[in-house]
């Protein structure tokens, strides 16, 4: 879930990177699209009725791990449902508030719910070997602090895939000089 965010765009290709199948999930067509493109096996817009039963079918019985990068309600939800007997699901996404956890179904298929925010160093390695390698491009659109504003904007709509850089150079309000971008 958020398979086509700043986090989302590069799980995808370091689960490829891996070894994993990978069936991506986001808002709108362009997402679905963007992360086909990324390497993601299938992809579904979540506005489209009947994904949750499609993955279950395709994955028969639902994913062995599901990581929630959104930050709907709605997405922790429906990444639950889409896990399988004895599956886990990672939250790493912060809603607002809490969520709604099926505790029936939680218990019922036995199925493990994890937050994280952080990994180890050997994480940390593993993941540094996989980029060395070029295996994963992190996309990015560079941005003026000035437009910080319609970024938000653009963020808070769903508006924008990857990561948004924003370029910060210029005459420096603390110090008055230009610094090197």
């Amino acid at each position: 879930m958020g398979a086509a965010g700043g986090l989302g765009h590069l799980g995808i290709q370091y689960a490829k990177a891996m070894g994993m199948r990978v069936i991506a999930l986001d808002v709108g067509e362009k997402s679905r699209q963007y992360c086909l493109s990324l390497g993601a096996e299938f992809a579904y817009d979540v506005t489209t009725p009947g994904y949750i039963e499609e993955v279950n079918t395709i994955t028969a019985g639902g994913g062995h791990g599901v990581l929630c990068l959104a930050t709907s309600p709605k997405a922790f939800a429906a990444s639950i449902q889409m896990a399988r007997r004895k599956g886990t699901v990672v939250c790493v996404g912060l809603p607002a508030g809490g969520f709604d956890t099926p505790i029936f179904e939680v218990v019922l298929k036995r199925i493990t719910i994890r937050g994280s925010i952080v990994g180890t160093r050997k994480d940390l390695v593993e993941t540094l070997d996989i980029a060395s390698r070029g295996l994963v491009k992190c996309s990015v659109e560079l941005g003026n602090i000035e437009n910080i504003n319609e970024i938000f904007d653009r963020l808070r709509g769903g508006q924008i895939n990857w990561r948004v850089v924003l370029d910060i150079s210029g005459d420096c309000l603390e110090c008055g000089q230009s610094h090197q971008k």
